[in-house]
């Protein structure tokens, strides 16, 4: 049976705003994370001063920003089970794709949340305490 234009044009709109919606969740969860980061600079500086190493810091604000985006991942994965029901009422073929497709959003989202630990994280751990405590 043939598919209809206007089927595929919703079809080719819900897949635009889709990608659409991923990118700008990454680009805010990179925000969130890169800010959480940045705030607690004269903290990190502080434990530099008192003479924790570069690991250390990275390790703190890893394991900390990580443990942020485990948890966000995992609401919002428990948020989207129930949704599936509703989602195979309005795509086609959902009910192929949402296994792969829910496994690929969770990895880009976890791998922008990693980036966006990591990076600041080095970054704070190469800071100068002297630096960031006088405000500079």
């Amino acid at each position: 049976m043939p598919v209809s234009f206007s089927v595929q044009l919703v079809a080719t709109l819900l897949a635009f705003f889709a990608v659409l919606a991923l990118v700008l969740a990454s680009l805010g969860l990179y925000s969130v994370l890169t800010f959480t980061v940045v705030a607690r600079l004269p903290e990190l500086a502080i434990r530099a001063a008192l003479g924790s190493t570069p690991r250390e810091l990275l390790t703190l604000v890893g394991r900390e920003g990580i443990a942020l985006v485990a948890a966000g991942l995992g609401i919002g994965f428990a948020a989207m089970v129930p949704l599936q029901g509703i989602l195979k009422r309005y795509i086609l073929d959902a009910a192929q794709l949402n296994g792969l497709l829910c496994g690929a959003v969770l990895a880009i989202l976890l791998a922008v949340g990693v980036v966006a630990v990591v990076v600041p994280a080095l970054r704070a751990a190469r800071v100068d305490p002297i630096r960031i405590l006088r405000g500079e």
